[in-house]
Formats: C-alpha cells, sequence, structure tokens
C-alpha cells in the first residue's frame, strides 16, 4: 500500500495541512524550516512520492483536455485525433482519448 499525506501527518504528529506545506515551496511562511525538514525526512524515509496530478488538479490548470468515443476508429478518425493532438500542444495542452462501448451496442 502507498504512502499518504494522511500517514506522513499522524508519524510526523502534525496536521495533513503541515504536510502540504513542506512540499509546497512557497509557503515557507506557513511553517518553519525546520518543521518542514522533519516532515521531508520522514517522507524521505518512507518512499513518499507525491501524486503530480492531484497537485496540479488542486492548484492550476491540467492543460489536457478529454475524449471519449466508441472502439470503431476510422483512418479519418485517426488522422483528426492526430491534428488535434498537435494543434492542442501547440497552446500547451495535451491531448487524453479514451474509448468504450455504449450501452445500446
Amino acid at each position: 500500500m502507498s504512502v499518504t499525506m494522511k500517514d506522513i501527518a499522524r508519524i510526523a504528529g502534525v496536521s495533513q495541512a503541515a504536510v502540504s506545506a513542506a512540499f509546497t515551496p512557497s509557503s515557507t511562511s506557513r511553517i518553519s524550516e525546520e518543521l518542514r525538514g522533519r516532515i521531508l525526512g520522514i517522507a524521505k524515509e518512507l518512499d513518499y512520492i507525491p501524486n503530480a496530478a492531484a497537485q496540479r488538479l488542486k492548484g492550476s490548470k491540467t492543460f489536457t483536455i478529454g475524449i471519449y468515443g466508441v472502439p470503431y476508429v476510422s483512418i479519418l478518425t485517426q488522422s483528426f485525433m492526430l491534428i488535434l493532438a498537435s494543434k492542442l500542444a501547440n497552446f500547451g495542452y495535451n491531448l487524453l482519448s479514451s474509448y468504450g462501448e455504449t450501452e445500446d451496442a
């Protein structure tokens, strides 16, 4: 089972907010450097790896656009998706596509 911020907070005897602040470089005023070091040390001992996707969702745009469709993919659809992904990349966005069956099929 992976280690969570809640686990680190429990072991360090601090709140989850303090653990979050320790991983946020711009929050130096929220916790002391000594506490930050202790929390980061515990996280390192436990091999904790922050979830980058979750951090992006919390604080800023993900720059990801999703498309969901049926599993039938033609050459035309593939070409469209490649062009769309390329155009989105020009603006710093990623394309996430997923396909699945509908209940009607």
